[in-house]
């Protein structure tokens, strides 16, 4: 006979045989059969009360386990009065009391809404684990791990990428993303927010360093280069994996479970330097970290928000759950929240993206039990636990007299601080796309041989997150007569003087002249009507004038450069309204003589 049937043959002879009970109990708890321990120790309980004490907290864990938080905050409750508070286990139990009691609050308040699953075969009999979002919401990057053996596949290619498209509000059925040059498994994709780069985890890799290695691909000319790997100074003897990039492009987070961090796996952070290269990892400390596994980075495009999951954290709901922490304005990160139920159930959460509205997130979870694995499962997040929205530049470069798509240089500034955020070519086919933060002033131009020179501002709001910004930019040919405005130069008000955020845009009409040297130039200033016409005048000459003392000075011939004021009298909008007025007040530039 087993030991449990010779217990169960105890009890039938002495329902009250309350040893039996206990060690009953104690099997059921070791063979995961919760419920029946509880059942087992709460009849010694309701029997004698006082027979074994710590039965109490026994049950109270099993509860906790169970996911009845309420029940469970009881029993240790109970407990605590039974005890002393000298007794070596007070403590102990006054945690898991408060650690029962904030989960229950977690379970009476949730976070999101659950929406349904994402359809179409995103989730399959193989683990699915989601990696990323586009900027425009339109693509989700998954990684499909198979639980047996695809006689398709290389035994080392069990783990691969698949991409679903959003078409008419659902997902489309993923498809596999090949990257060339791929040796075996991979996991855990990133992209740059201009969709150029990608970062992910090839595990097993011949020449790799450890069991997983952080590597790189850029795409060039619409073709994914063969991945790279970041090196000895990132990549580790050990494993690394799980990256996510912030959308400047500048910060790197990953998970890693080398020596020296604070427990099995922390999360890390490398930052790019001047030279391209990427730093040393720095760990994030013990505020983010803890001597459990902190894993699954994820940085929302806010760039102050960062996600991740943990088994370490003291307010879970399960084996492993998502938690979030925001940067102060002091750049720290503050105490991990919990992001709730039912996001988080008593099971694990591994991943979580959430899209630049910030609503929606996906997460990959267990909760559906070990015969459907690790699916993806979608949510709309209540306020307390997004991010901040933020919208996105989504361009298509065509030259203007054509409609054809043309392949140009892109410089996206923020003008307050002069920051340069990306600086780089469009695809092919001249698309880019760019993510914006609310609050932000940006100037952007667009450049290409043999076409004039494209400038335009965003100035975003509060409320601009709510609107993308989706533009065709028309590329004029260089013909003599043509006018472009530069919408980046701006003055002082009342004066001549430019400011400092008019810099790039006059750096890249620099650089437009010395790509151009067959090209004259006429600088012009406008005004719009208010004030006084020959005050008006006067300094739009004046201004026209200070545009071509900076390109002077960077070396541009003065033979190549005219200058007129026209004041007031060639308004571009109609002088009754602000915007109108606003459009008026600007610096052109026109082609008056070829030279070649």
């Amino acid at each position: 006979m087993s030991t449990n049937e010779y217990l169960t043959s105890a009890l039938k002879s002495d329902p009250d045989f309350k040893e039996a009970l206990l060690l009953q109990a104690e099997l059921f708890t070791e063979t995961g059969r919760e419920t029946d321990a509880i059942k087992a120790f709460e009849t010694v309980i309701s029997s004698d009360s006082n027979f074994f004490v710590p039965a109490y907290a026994l049950v109270g864990n099993l509860y906790l386990r169970l996911g009845d938080f309420s029940r469970s905050a009881n029993y240790f409750s109970l407990y605590l009065n039974k005890l002393r508070p000298d007794n070596p286990q007070y403590e102990r139990v006054v945690t898991l009391l408060f650690q029962a009691k904030k989960a229950d609050s977690l379970m009476s308040n949730p976070s999101a809404i659950e929406l349904e699953k994402p359809g179409n075969g995103v989730n399959t009999e193989a683990d699915e684990y989601v990696n990323a979002i586009s900027l425009d919401q339109q693509q989700l990057l998954i990684t499909r791990k198979s639980k047996k053996m695809d006689s398709q596949l290389n035994a080392d290619q069990q783990e691969r990428f698949f991409v679903s498209e959003s078409k008419n509000d659902h997902w489309s059925e993923p498809v596999a993303f090949i990257i060339p040059g791929a040796k075996g498994n991979q996991g855990a994709l990133t992209f740059s927010a201009d969709g150029k780069k990608m970062f992910f985890s090839g595990c097993n890799w011949e020449g790799g360093i450890g069991s997983c290695d952080l590597y790189m691909s850029q795409n060039k000319s619409g073709i994914w280069s063969e991945p790279a790997s970041l090196g000895r100074r990132v990549n580790s003897a050990l494993w690394e994996s799980q990256p996510s990039l912030s959308s400047d492009g500048q910060t790197l987070f990953f998970s890693s479970n080398r020596k020296g961090g604070y427990g099995g796996s922390d999360i890390y952070k490398s930052i790019l330097l001047d030279d391209g290269q990427w730093s040393a990892p720095i760990n994030l400390g013990s505020e983010i970290n803890t001597d459990g596994n902190e894993m699954s980075p994820f940085i929302h495009p806010d760039g102050k928000t960062l996600y991740f999951s943990s088994d370490g954290q003291l307010i879970r709901l399960g084996k492993s759950d998502i938690f979030l922490s925001r940067m102060d304005i002091a750049e720290r990160w503050t105490v991990p929240v919990n992001v709730g139920y039912p996001v988080n159930t008593i099971d694990n959460e591994l991943n979580i993206v959430i899209g630049t509205n910030a609503g929606e997130a996906f997460v990959s979870s267990d909760r559906d039990g070990d015969e459907n694995g690790f699916d993806i499962y979608h949510f709309v997040l209540n306020s307390h636990v997004k991010p901040q929205a933020i919208t996105y530049l989504k361009a298509k470069v065509i030259d203007d007299k054509t409609g054809l798509a043309l392949q140009a240089s892109y410089r996206l500034t923020e003008l307050n601080t002069g920051a340069v955020f990306f600086d780089d070519k469009t695809t092919v086919d001249g698309m880019f796309m760019l993510p914006l933060l609310p609050h932000q002033k940006y100037g952007l131009q667009v450049e290409k041989e043999e076409y004039l020179l494209f400038s335009e501002n965003y100035t975003l709001d509060a409320d601009s997150a709510s609107r993308p910004f989706e533009v065709v930019v028309r590329m004029k040919r260089i013909t003599e007569g043509q006018k472009t405005v530069l919408r980046n130069v701006f003055y002082e008000t009342g004066l001549a003087g430019i400011k400092d955020e008019s810099k790039q845009e006059l750096d890249a009409l620099v650089d437009f002249l010395r790509l151009n040297k067959y090209v004259s130039i006429e600088i012009s200033g406008h005004t719009d009507n208010t004030g006084n016409d020959s005050l008006n005048q006067h300094l739009s000459e004046k201004r026209a004038e200070s545009v071509k003392s900076y390109l002077l000075d960077k070396g541009i011939e003065a033979g190549r450069i005219q200058t007129k004021g026209y004041g007031s009298s060639r308004p571009m909008m109609p002088n009754d309204t602000a915007e109108g007025r606003a459009a008026n007040r600007r610096t052109e530039m026109e082609i008056i003589a070829l030279q070649r």
